[in-house]
């Protein structure tokens, strides 16, 4: 029985370089895909305001693919705006100052050098509690 098939396998064995040489040749071909465009994206790098300013934005889309980020400063003893993080999640990186992170019945002492992570859907704000000017860098992303 085996004998009978060795005809078929010589013929199949045959189309071997064939194959293979097509598939260099599809192969070879460039095909730029989404995570090749992100991927040939350059680094950025951005600089932050060194006066006060209430907010400026640091990076969003198209510049990026989905992080959002910001710097904000609070002089002492103001308030953020009371803001859902609705469906991004959010850290907040304290780079000057101290200040309490409010949310519903919850608050959360932040100083320099410390991370927030505040979770989807969730109600807060921030107050610049130190005697200097609060500092912090937000960086959101979306989640669903």
């Amino acid at each position: 029985m085996f004998y009978k098939r060795i005809p078929l396998i010589l013929a199949v064995l045959s189309l071997i370089p064939a194959a293979v040489a097509l598939a260099h040749d599809q192969t070879s071909q460039v095909v730029v895909t989404e995570k090749d465009s992100l991927m040939s994206q350059s680094i950025s790098v951005f600089s932050l305001p060194q006066n006060d300013t209430a907010y400026v934005s640091v990076i969003k889309p198209p510049l990026s693919r989905k992080i959002r980020s910001g710097f904000v400063t609070l002089a002492s003893g103001v308030a953020g705006e009371e803001h859902s993080t609705e469906a991004y999640e959010e850290l907040l990186v304290v780079l000057d100052g101290k200040a309490v992170l409010h949310s519903g019945d919850i608050d959360k002492e932040v100083t320099v050098g410390q991370v927030a992570y505040v979770p989807p859907h969730t109600t807060h704000y921030m107050k610049s509690t130190g005697t200097t000017t609060l500092k912090y860098l937000y960086i959101v992303t979306k989640t669903e």
